[in-house]
């Protein structure tokens, strides 16, 4: 299942839990007995948006139900597979927003199986004070000869099949005020699209509807929370903090190393990523272009696992707990699959912080160098146990 559990389930989460879920945040009053400073304002304990509202308000549930379809709703957060990832909030701790809806149906791509037009998604990153680089950015990707539905935007690009079933996805990247917005709908339109033309004319209520909400808050600051204050909340980027190529060579059982991520700053989320401080480990056989693995992290990111476990814990999945020495009983859980390829995630938290550590086989296509899943699950734990190891041992 794409969506973690029913509604019903995920509803309860959402009534039950004391933190609010980043899509519609509210500070945490703190208090303490030293006299109040002037220049000090009390910190909140989650991300706060920058435009004063979440995800529930950018757009109307009618213009969501005929671009998508009437089941479509929006999702809980952490309630969509990718979203699983510490990287996916950095925009979020930055003041901006990350939202999904859908109809809970797996997407056909990720995990097979699923008739093609059946599912039903929509995706959006916004990050609050990106002009800088979106001009970069759209200065790369604009097309010369195709100009975008409005001013600072890239086209309204919708892919579907002959036979009139929606196959792809629609997408768009645009700037309003200073905000970066991405968008990713999948499967647009109830009876799906019968042209290109026809699944993008579907879709542009919606993201009309975001522009709409945005406009006034355009022009948002990001919200300086967590790693973009010195000395607080903060990781190493350089990964070899985290392991060295010679101990994560020795926990995985082969010779490793570290690779870079250039494109990194070509998409909005890789932009908050970077300028948030999340590391960004991948790597790879000493000889290879292909990844045997990768460490992600949230700075200061507890708040983002513990709702995460919340949420999979309500939904009913079957959380497997691992022990890793100096971590509390519930601060590090395995999540292993074969769908679409053999894979294993280890998610832990440490001093404050998330991160996960993802190990999956060199080429799914050659099983002369496959690992079984228990197998991976171990490399996981071996490289996650040193990664903890040396991050509670920084000053």
């Amino acid at each position: 299942m794409r969506r973690l559990g029913g509604a019903a389930a995920i509803a309860a989460l959402v009534l039950l839990m004391t933190a609010c879920t980043p899509s519609e945040p509210a500070p945490t009053e703190t208090r303490s007995s030293a006299a109040p400073s002037p220049t000090t304002s009390p910190r909140p304990t989650v991300p706060v948006s920058s435009y004063g509202f979440g995800c529930a308000h950018l757009v109307p549930q009618d213009v969501v139900a005929s671009a998508l379809a009437p089941s479509v709703e929006l999702d809980p957060a952490f309630s969509y597979r990718p979203d699983l990832s510490p990287q996916v909030w950095a925009a979020t701790s930055l003041g901006g927003l990350h939202c999904t809806w859908s109809n809970d149906v797996p997407l056909t791509l990720l995990e097979g199986g699923t008739p093609i037009g059946t599912e039903r998604l929509a995706e959006v990153t916004i990050l609050p004070g990106s002009h800088a680089d979106w001009d970069s950015f759209y200065e790369r990707w604009a097309v010369d000869d195709e100009s975008g539905p409005w001013e600072d935007s890239t086209t309204l690009g919708c892919f579907t099949t002959d036979d009139g079933r929606t196959l792809g996805v629609c997408s768009i990247n645009f700037l309003i005020g200073d905000s970066w917005v991405d968008l990713l709908v999948y499967g647009p339109a109830d009876n799906a699209a019968a042209s290109d033309e026809e699944a993008a004319e579907l879709v542009t209520p919606f993201i009309e509807a975001i522009r709409a909400a945005l406009e006034p808050v355009a022009t948002a600051p990001r919200f300086a929370w967590g790693g973009q204050v010195p000395g607080l909340n903060t990781l190493p980027t350089d990964c070899t903090a985290f392991a060295t190529e010679s101990e994560l060579s020795g926990a995985l059982g082969q010779e490793l190393v570290y690779s870079s991520a250039p494109k990194k700053r070509l998409w909005n989320r890789g932009v908050a990523s970077d300028d948030f401080g999340a590391p960004d480990c991948i790597f790879s056989l000493a000889a290879s272009d292909s990844g045997r693995g990768v460490l992600t992290a949230l700075p200061g990111g507890r708040w983002a696992y513990e709702q995460m476990l919340e949420s999979l814990m309500s939904a009913g999945a079957d959380i497997q707990t691992v022990s890793i020495g100096g971590l509390g009983a519930r601060d590090a859980f395995m999540d292993c699959g074969t769908e679409p390829w053999p894979r294993c995630s280890l998610h832990l938290t440490v001093a404050g912080h998330w991160l996960s550590v993802e190990v999956y086989n060199e080429s799914s296509f050659d099983d002369a160098q496959a690992y079984g899943v228990e197998e991976l699950g171990a490399q996981a734990l071996a490289y996650a146990t040193i990664a903890a190891t040396n991050i509670l041992a920084l000053p």
